[in-house]
């Protein structure tokens, strides 16, 4: 193995790794099941791109915020000190 080989096979390596640790926030976050993900809080009622709701799934997917389901929608939580950062309601149409 070269060194160029042994350099992007750790590049490889990391990069997997934060791939999966994304997949797995999102997965106990309820926002990726069975390959599918769910983009409901992406969008207003009028079927309008949310950037704020796609910007805390992104801090979802690192760990820098903790989404718990609610019967509503959904809250989400520092990781550190369990307080409340915002919330989600589910609107039905």
């Amino acid at each position: 193995m070269t060194l160029k080989d042994h350099a992007t096979s750790k590049h490889f390596l990391a990069a997997r790794e934060f791939v999966v640790a994304l997949i797995k926030h999102m997965e106990e976050a309820g926002l990726w099941t069975d390959g599918l993900l769910d983009d409901r809080e992406w969008w207003d009622s009028e079927g309008e791109l949310n950037g704020v709701a796609l910007f805390t799934h992104a801090h979802v997917a690192l760990g820098l915020v903790r989404r718990e389901m609610t019967s509503s929608g959904a809250r989400y939580l520092d990781p550190v000190t369990g307080e409340l950062v915002g919330e989600w309601r589910c609107h039905v149409h």
